[in-house]
Parts: C-alpha cells; structure tokens; sequence
C-alpha cells in the first residue's frame, strides 16, 4: 500500500469531495460534492423569486460544508497513513476506519 500525499489531498479538497476521492472514499466524497451542489442550488433556487428569504441562511452553509469537507480529507488522510504505515492492506484500512466509526457509536450511545 502506498502513503497518500497529505499536500495533495489538502489542494484537492478544495473542491468539496475530490480530497476523499483521492484517498479512496468514493462514497463519503460523492456526499460532500452533492451536498455542496444542492446547496449551491438551493440558495440560487430561494434567492431567484420565490419571495423566501431563506438563501442567506444557505448561503452561509457552502463554506461550512466546503470546511467540513477540508477538515475531513485531512484526518483521513492522517489516518489512512498510519495505517498503510503499520503494514495493513487495502481491505484491513477501510475495515479499521469503519470499526472505529461503530465503536464511537456505540460509545455515543452509551452516554445517553
């Protein structure tokens, strides 16, 4: 398994999702750049002429889903390095990631 560059995902999360399609997470990429383009549209939609005055609040959205999306790539990107630096293949990476994902879940549900 080969380090993933840490400089590129950072440049390519500049487009919301493309950081993540990067390191292999085709999925979780695919929802921040829908997300990001619904978004984008939903403001232009509410904004254009339905007399709503709900694309401001929208509007405020794209930089935090663009940041969630940023913050994201790179602590996957740290965490799929350590991985690949600890001798896992491919399988045992995405395996790792999503058992931690369950047990802070679980976790979470605990505390309730």
């Amino acid at each position: 398994m080969v380090r993933k560059s840490k400089f590129l995902t950072f440049i390519l999360s500049w487009i919301p999702g493309l950081g993540h399609l990067y390191l292999g997470f085709n999925v979780r990429g695919g929802a921040f750049f829908f997300a990001e383009m619904a978004v984008m549209f939903l403001a232009v939609v509410f904004g254009a002429g339905f007399g709503m005055n709900r694309a401001p609040i929208l509007m405020f959205l794209i930089p935090v889903i663009w940041l969630g999306a940023i913050v994201d790539s790179m602590v996957l990107v740290d965490k799929y390095n350590w991985l690949v630096q600890t001798g896992k293949n491919h399988n045992e990476i995405f395996e790792s990631m999503e058992m931690e994902k369950q047990i802070k879940k679980s976790l979470q549900c605990a505390y309730r």
